[in-house]
């Protein structure tokens, strides 16, 4: 009888480990692909990021980030490096540090087939964006 029952347990805590697993699974499965800005802020006031830009992550843990009209002279100024995904906090490392600083750790609010909300904490705020899956 205690055999039957540490052979269930054995079993129970195998599951549960899956589980964990495919749920991480679904959540950078859910991630890759085309995203446009709906709403950002900063301190829950407007920020800067302009309309249109676009977010994309590829199953290969890659990523790019456009913003049009960014530039010095309203050129397009674009951000690649890499991405993971550790209990819903998505970390990325831009190849570009002089750009965009070493590493940014965006806390995913809501994720779903159709919608990103993520917040950065910073030493002065609060940066919380919103986007929609490019169709």
């Amino acid at each position: 009888m205690t055999k039957s029952i540490q052979i269930v347990l054995i079993i129970l805590i195998i599951s549960c480990g899956s589980v964990k697993k495919g749920i991480k699974n679904n959540i950078d499965e859910t991630i890759i692909g085309t995203w446009i800005i709906e709403q950002s802020t900063f301190n829950e006031i407007g920020s800067p990021v302009p309309k249109n830009t676009t977010l994309k992550f590829t199953d290969d843990n890659r990523m790019m980030i456009t913003l049009p009209k960014f530039g010095e002279n309203y050129e397009d100024v674009s951000g690649i490096g890499t991405w993971k995904i550790n209990d819903r906090m998505i970390t990325i490392e831009y190849d570009n540090v002089k750009l965009w600083g070493e590493k940014q750790s965006w806390q995913i609010l809501k994720l779903t087939k159709d919608k990103l909300e993520w917040e950065m904490k910073m030493n002065d705020g609060i940066q919380k964006e919103k986007y929609n899956r490019k169709k």
